[in-house]
């Protein structure tokens, strides 16, 4: 499960309970529901890739906290309503595929 993959354990008397990845690909997984809040504090991505899931709902506001974020993958899944406004912070982002899903908008250019 997700919650396995969290580590909360006290190494030393620090407490240590984060992971810090760049590269998450979580592709082809038959994951279902929403993208998970806990992805966003995941602040040194670099690369992820969701696609290929059945992923529902909006993308998340707090998507817009991965400001390393390069290339993010969120294709084919079911994810719905208007684009997130919040992709327009991921000012190092390079690579989006967000094909094969029912959103709608225009995708926001960072100034």
């Amino acid at each position: 499960t997700w919650k396995a993959m969290v580590v909360d354990e006290d190494h030393n008397g620090s407490n240590f309970n984060h992971i810090a990845f760049a590269f998450v690909d979580f592709s082809f997984n038959h994951f279902e529901g929403s993208i998970l809040e806990e992805l966003m504090s995941f602040t040194t991505l670099i690369s992820l890739n969701l696609s290929h899931n059945a992923l529902a709902g909006k993308i998340p506001s707090s998507m817009g906290n991965l400001k390393e974020l390069q290339s993010l993958d969120l294709s084919s899944n079911n994810l719905d309503g208007e684009n997130s406004s919040q992709l327009q912070s991921l000012t190092l982002l390079s690579y989006l595929n967000l094909s094969y899903n029912r959103l709608v908008g225009k995708i926001p250019i960072s100034n």
